[in-house]
């Protein structure tokens, strides 16, 4: 539980993504138990997938690039006619 705790920081999200993958470590290894050692390769892993690859840039970019077409139809638009 302090592992999953010092990952996640008392989030509820990250608890919940933390148990998950745990889990799932435990039963890809065919366990009954979980141990020590099954919480440090789920949390691992999590770790693995955020800093890989975060899409919260992309998510960012796409309104803001969106906004800027916008405005710039509009501004082409007024200034044409």
């Amino acid at each position: 539980m302090k592992k999953i705790y010092r990952y996640s920081r008392g989030l509820p999200r990250l608890i919940n993504a933390a148990c998950d993958r745990i889990l799932l470590a435990g039963y890809t290894k065919d366990k009954t138990r979980i141990h020590l050692s099954d919480c440090g390769r789920g949390i691992r892993e999590l770790k693995k997938e955020r800093s890989f690859g975060s899409s919260r840039p992309r998510m960012v970019l796409v309104p803001a690039l969106t906004l800027a077409v916008l405005i710039l139809s509009a501004a082409l638009y007024f200034l044409g006619a």
